[in-house]
């Protein structure tokens, strides 16, 4: 829709705010704490905002033909993921 931020907003107003988002997901320390140590490790290093989008779909404004991109989860956030499951 073109909103800036709209998801980040979003789901940090609802209490759940993105992992390494800077702006809308400050992390409270007592969150931080809960993580164990590979956690706080794998949060550092992604260096950037948990979010990806598996599947986007939109029309092309030229010709109008309907397009679609797909990709895996890039490592950093399936490491995440991976420390995260096991606590």
């Amino acid at each position: 829709t073109g909103r800036t931020h709209q998801i980040r907003v979003h789901l940090s107003e609802k209490g759940h705010p993105l992992l390494g988002d800077p702006l809308y997901g400050r992390e409270s320390r007592a969150r931080r704490r809960a993580l164990d140590e590979n956690s706080r490790a794998a949060l550092e290093q992604l260096g950037r905002q948990a979010l990806h989008a598996e599947l986007l779909g939109i029309t092309h404004p030229g010709s109008g033909k309907e397009m679609q991109f797909e990709t895996d989860l890039p490592d950093d956030i399936k490491g995440l993921i991976d420390c995260l499951e096991r606590l």
